[in-house]
């Protein structure tokens, strides 16, 4: 049996699943109450910076509002809890 690979469109395929979720999300709050998420990143990691670049990103083309916060290693719970 022979197996051929199939090339797959990312960028088509990402648009789809974006129409998909924005209409989702909009069904979800039909009252049009905005929508917000935040990322807290403690320290200074390159790849959870990436990360987060990545969600804010994402969330933008969804029209959902960011918040990123950003915090040294060495804060402590209490202080962070107070922010």
């Amino acid at each position: 049996m022979t197996k051929t690979a199939n090339i797959l469109n990312g960028k088509e395929i990402a648009a789809k699943h974006l129409e998909r979720i924005s209409k989702e999300l909009a069904a979800l709050h039909p009252s049009g109450a905005p929508l917000a998420l935040a990322t807290i990143q403690i320290g200074d990691v390159h790849d959870t910076k990436l990360y987060a670049n990545a969600i804010g990103n994402l969330l933008k083309k969804l029209e959902i509002r960011h918040v990123s916060l950003s915090f040294p290693e060495t804060i402590q719970e209490k202080a962070l809890r107070e922010e």
